[in-house]
């Protein structure tokens, strides 16, 4: 019977999962100086929407894991950041094999995530001819396309996503991290909206939504995956109607796992901006609700800065 690690077995892993996302952001920062970086073309941005809620509707479908969205979307990401980048505008995937890539990049998520994973013959069901009812992609042209996936990857499948960051966030706030792999909803025993759901199911169900849309929405919101998901926690924490203590725990949890005070104040200052860029994401996703949030974002604005101010000196005997 497996048991949960330690919190300074989490702490660990979560200094492995930074360690990771940093080495990421040294080697982009590398070839961003060997001249070597290149951006997608503006398209790509509702391409990207169209295929990531494709990925996470055959998710659901299929009762696969978010870390398995997540790493789906991490790969769609990088696959096609780096054949722009090598080869520019004519490195960007065709239409005609934008969903190949999609059900390819899903195909490699599930084989390094899931216990079962969907046999390839099922993904390619799900891309049809409307007109002949025929197959558009053969079991060749997904074995052909993970191969090429994988090599412009350098083999390298699994980076650190926000759903990998959440996942080991969660025991530090009391929740249980297991429910924040399920893509369902929390239910609602009554039919109203959570009447009877605890705080640490509503800590959940709000930081995974919220996730959710981020990484559909990732275009929209430069910042690392880490600093995604404690801005997603922090809002969820206030939303779950978490008390003050909750909040300044996990902002000093997250404190510690930087090694200095200037890495810190960054940090927290980019998690505050990150939490106010997907405040006015939500609101513009689900129309006016500045109402939902307006109370819960100067509460985490407030929490963060007094987390980010420096110690005062100590006094001077004389």
């Amino acid at each position: 019977m497996s048991t949960l690690p330690s919190e300074d077995g989490i702490r660990e892993m979560i200094r492995q999962e930074l360690f990771a996302e940093q080495e990421a952001r040294r080697e982009a920062a590398c070839c961003a100086a060997g001249g070597t970086e290149a951006h997608p073309p503006a398209v790509w941005a509702e391409h990207r929407r169209v295929l990531c809620e494709w990925t996470l509707a055959l998710c659901r479908a299929a009762g696969m894991t978010r870390e398995t969205f997540c790493l789906a979307a991490s790969l769609l990401d990088r696959y096609v950041t780096e054949c722009c980048a090598a080869m520019g505008d004519k490195g960007y995937p065709s239409e005609g094999t934008l969903q190949l890539l999609a059900m390819t990049c899903l195909s490699l998520a599930m084989k390094y995530e899931e216990v079962a994973p969907l046999h390839s013959a099922d993904l390619l069901r799900l891309a049809i001819d409307p007109c002949t009812g025929a197959l558009l992609y053969t079991a060749a042209d997904l074995a052909r396309m993970e191969w090429l996936v994988l090599q412009m990857l350098s083999w390298r499948v699994r980076m650190p996503t926000a759903a990998s960051f959440l996942t080991l966030l969660l025991p530090a706030c009391g929740a249980a991290s297991a429910a924040s792999s399920s893509l369902a909803d929390v239910p609602c025993r009554d039919g109203s909206a959570h009447a009877h759901v605890s705080a640490g199911e509503l800590l959940v169900h709000w930081a995974t939504r919220l996730l959710d849309m981020c990484v559909l929405l990732a275009h929209q919101l430069p910042h690392q995956a880490s600093t995604i998901a404690m801005a997603c926690l922090l809002i969820a924490e206030r939303l779950s109607s978490a008390n003050a203590a909750a909040t300044q725990r996990i902002l000093q949890f997250w404190r510690e796992l930087l090694p200095n005070v200037g890495q810190q104040q960054q940090q927290l200052q980019q998690v505050q901006q990150c939490a106010r860029a997907v405040e006015a994401m939500w609101c513009a996703a689900h129309g006016d609700c500045t109402h939902l949030f307006s109370y819960q974002l100067q509460y985490v604005t407030a929490a963060v800065s007094q987390a980010a101010a420096p110690a005062p000196a100590p006094a001077m005997s004389t």
